[in-house]
């Protein structure tokens, strides 16, 4: 990683265009960001392809269309087994999805774990997104439930010096 300070709320603005095309069709996409400062010291190149592989996987789990939330705001934890207490900037993605049962939900981290079909997808998304979290300090968390969709919750450590913040890269590439 070559992490630096940026604004998580930029990063994800900019991606907004990427999603449009990852999307099937009949899956609305609502975007909310705070309008407090959203800076975090992260990769901003791995945090995109990190929100590629959230919506990628969401759109997968909604193969009629649905619903797709993509939220970004900050946020102060006390001290957990999970997170150190402190001030974060929490990005969650939501669908309305298929969903996922417990057993599943407690392996959709694990390298090479898959809930699709033989041959479809390698199973190192969701992997790839938890270890850029992890190295950058952070904490991820997946909430679902069969038939009512998934939500992960990416914790990033905030950063308070706005001052610094570098533009995020224009694209992927």
């Amino acid at each position: 990683l070559q992490p630096r300070v940026v604004d998580v709320g930029e990063v994800f603005s900019e991606c907004q265009s990427l999603f449009g095309t990852l999307l099937g069709k009949g899956v609305h996409t609502e975007c909310v960001l705070s309008g407090e400062p959203l800076n975090a010291r992260i990769d901003a190149s791995e945090f995109q392809h990190a929100l590629v592989n959230l919506v990628s996987n969401a759109n997968h789990a909604m193969p009629g269309g649905g619903r797709l939330l993509l939220e970004a705001r900050p946020s102060s934890c006390e001290e957990s087994a999970e997170l150190g207490g402190g001030d974060y900037v929490v990005v969650e993605v939501s669908d309305s999805g298929v969903g996922m049962a417990p057993e599943d939900r407690e392996r959709v981290f694990e390298p090479f774990f898959t809930t699709r079909a033989v041959g479809v997808g390698t199973g190192l998304g969701l992997s790839s997104v938890h270890g850029f979290v992890k190295q950058s300090g952070g904490h991820i968390s997946c909430e679902s439930e069969v038939g009512r969709g998934t939500t992960i919750r990416l914790y990033l450590p905030a950063h308070s010096a706005a001052s610094s913040a570098a533009p995020a890269p224009a694209s992927l590439g």
